[in-house]
């Protein structure tokens, strides 16, 4: 539900950027718009509707990287609003709305950044230790069963495991 509320704001409020480029151009009167635009406006107010718009079709294809197209288009969309503040003060309460789940989402990127970089790390280290070897000292202490299984899979004298990878895979549901 939340999804579809995020996209119909990003694409609503993207859509009215679209007065800003129409007046400054003179494809239409905008009574809304009190201020002037120029040429070099009008092309940032239409790069802001295409900013969100694409946002928020990457957005709804679970694109991950969505937030940041959105987030400079809300730093856009702030910027022209302060230009025409009389007539777009509102425009930086749909902003506001809009960078709460882009800041969200940055926090898991950068999350994910610095754990996939740890990870890394940590394995480029375990990988520069020389292995020991599991000898018979090691399992002499293990109940018997266990020996002999280690026996029979010939790990004995082997290479200790110093890392294992596990991959988890999950689905993502909407409730």
């Amino acid at each position: 539900m939340l999804k579809y509320l995020l996209t119909a704001i990003l694409i609503i409020h993207g859509l009215i950027h679209l007065m800003g480029f129409m007046k400054a151009f003179g494809f239409s009167e905008v009574p809304q718009i009190t201020e002037q635009i120029g040429k070099l406006q009008g092309v940032l107010w239409l790069s802001v509707t295409i900013l969100f718009v694409l946002s928020s079709i990457l957005y709804v294809t679970e694109n991950r990287n969505w937030w940041i197209l959105c987030g400079i288009g809300v730093v856009l969309s702030q910027i022209l609003i302060f230009g025409t503040w009389q007539s777009a003060k509102y425009g930086m309460i749909l902003n506001l709305i809009i960078l709460f789940p882009v800041i969200a989402h940055f926090g898991l990127w950068n999350f994910e950044n610095k754990y996939i970089n740890d990870f890394k790390e940590s394995l480029d280290k375990v990988s520069a230790q020389k292995p020991d070897l599991l000898t018979e000292q090691d399992i002499r202490k293990l109940p018997a069963p266990v020996q002999k299984y280690l026996h029979y899979t010939g790990v004995v004298n082997k290479a200790k495991l110093n890392s294992i990878k596990v991959v988890l895979k999950a689905d993502e549901r909407e409730r």
